[in-house]
């Protein structure tokens, strides 16, 4: 209704709550009407002091007209509507024989309204006042305190009756405003959720073709410079053969970083693979690995559990937080020790390193893609691996964080479902075979 609009501000007709805004402005002009209306049927009845309410909801209908028109703010407005129905509705019933008056309807309006209307805090501030009034009311109706009533007989029928199918009106109407504003709110987050699948399908795309095709010009410039460091080594001046180095550094970075981004952009349509994976067997290879080519390096770890996931997976995650442990690492004897504890709803694990530690304020930056928090001159590595691992972790249902201390080593937390373990083996179910090397 075109005078609806005329009295909201014009700051706020492009407002997200503007359909609430309408509604609630458009219930605040049938109070207006109500108290029109029944300040002469009040004088009739002999009813004085409920036509002097009924001017103080004129006025205050008024008001809060003026302060939404002067502030534009829905906080002050919300709060002044809810403070005047409080007041009115109470006195009303306080002189209409309490909370068997035909007004109590006022009162129940009063929360869903807000709700309507309202921030969620202040909304539940105001209902919750409403009730704790609404049951003093009952406190005392139930102690015989002598409510007057000045409404009886036919009178407070019909009020009931109007009440009744007034507050209805309310309610409903509310309600009404409420569906069509969250189905159109669910409509906005269906649209942009579909542009946002396929604007990550199209980035998945772009980043695997790419990475892909990139492979293969890498390679070559890594063969050629091999070849080129081979054949012409003697021709080449202390400054050609590093110049030569750096080339060949820089290349193998982008090797591996192209490699990475592959295999994070098919991380998301990995197909898990169930199988029973005795996660002893795996971190013994894992083990024999880093301790062969680091002999400072010593990897603890006691007795593990026998489960059913995707050994690629776990292998992966294992191996680079092994890595990591020990490569940002000072310490004279690097260690790492791997616990599990069967949890009453998880399998967990703690990845433990006496390295150098991570900063609490990177504890969530260290999970995405490209965080570095070293330069490639102290460590290498492309700042991928750990967005991969919680990536794949979440992938098998489970979760992944971290705690640490600079200086005191870090600790990597992993918990799976309970559902995952395996107390005994079927003679049908295959054990991954690993083949560990001294």
């Amino acid at each position: 209704m075109s005078f609806i609009k005329e009295i909201i501000p014009f700051e706020l007709h492009h407002h997200h709550q503007y359909r609430s805004i309408a509604a609630f402005v458009f219930m605040v002009l049938l109070f207006v009407a109500t108290s029109i209306l029944f300040i002469p049927i009040f004088l009739a009845i002999d009813f004085n002091i409920g036509a002097y309410i009924m001017v103080y909801v004129f006025i205050s209908a008024i008001i809060y007209i003026i302060i939404l028109r002067v502030t534009k703010d829905l906080d002050t407005c919300a709060s002044y509507f809810a403070i005047q129905s409080i007041i009115i509705s109470l006195t009303l019933m306080y002189f209409t024989g309490g909370i068997i008056s035909p007004f109590v309807f006022w009162f129940f309006c009063i929360g869903p309204i807000t709700y309507l209307y309202c921030k969620e805090k202040v909304a539940l501030f105001w209902t919750t006042i409403s009730i704790v009034c609404f049951f003093i009311f009952l406190a005392a109706h139930l102690l015989k305190y002598p409510f007057v009533n000045y409404i009886s007989g036919d009178v407070s029928y019909t009020l009931w009756a109007f009440n009744f199918l007034f507050c209805s009106f309310f309610i409903i109407t509310t309600l009404r405003s409420f569906q069509k504003g969250l189905k159109k709110a669910n409509k906005r987050l269906h649209e942009s959720n579909d542009k946002l699948i396929s604007s990550n399908e199209e980035l998945e795309r772009f980043a695997y073709i790419a990475s892909h095709d990139l492979k293969s010009p890498v390679r070559s410039i890594i063969s050629f410079i091999g070849l080129l460091n081979k054949k012409y080594e003697n021709q080449f001046d202390e400054n050609g053969k590093e110049f030569l180095n750096i080339i060949s550094s820089n290349a193998n970075q982008m090797h591996e970083l192209i490699e990475d981004i592959l295999e994070f952009s098919r991380s998301n349509n990995r197909v898990i693979r169930k199988e029973v994976v005795d996660l002893n067997l795996m971190l013994k290879e894992i083990s024999s690995h880093f301790t062969s080519k680091n002999k400072d390096a010593q990897i603890i770890f006691g007795e593990l559990p026998i489960i059913k996931s995707d050994y690629i997976i776990l292998k992966q995650v294992f191996q680079n937080l092994i890595e990591n442990g020990l490569k940002y690492n000072k310490s004279y004897k690097k260690v790492i020790s791997i616990q599990y504890i069967e949890q009453k709803d998880s399998l967990y694990f703690r990845v433990k390193d006496n390295g150098i530690g991570i900063e609490p304020v990177y504890f969530d930056r260290i999970f995405e893609m490209f965080q570095r928090l070293h330069n490639k001159e102290e460590y290498q590595g492309t700042g991928i691996g750990l967005a991969i691992c919680k990536k794949s972790i979440q992938q098998l249902n489970g979760e992944m964080w971290v705690t640490s201390k600079v200086g005191d080593g870090s600790i990597f937390h992993i918990t799976l479902p309970k559902n995952n373990i395996l107390t005994n083996l079927n003679e049908n179910e295959n054990l991954v075979d690993l083949e560990i090397t001294a």
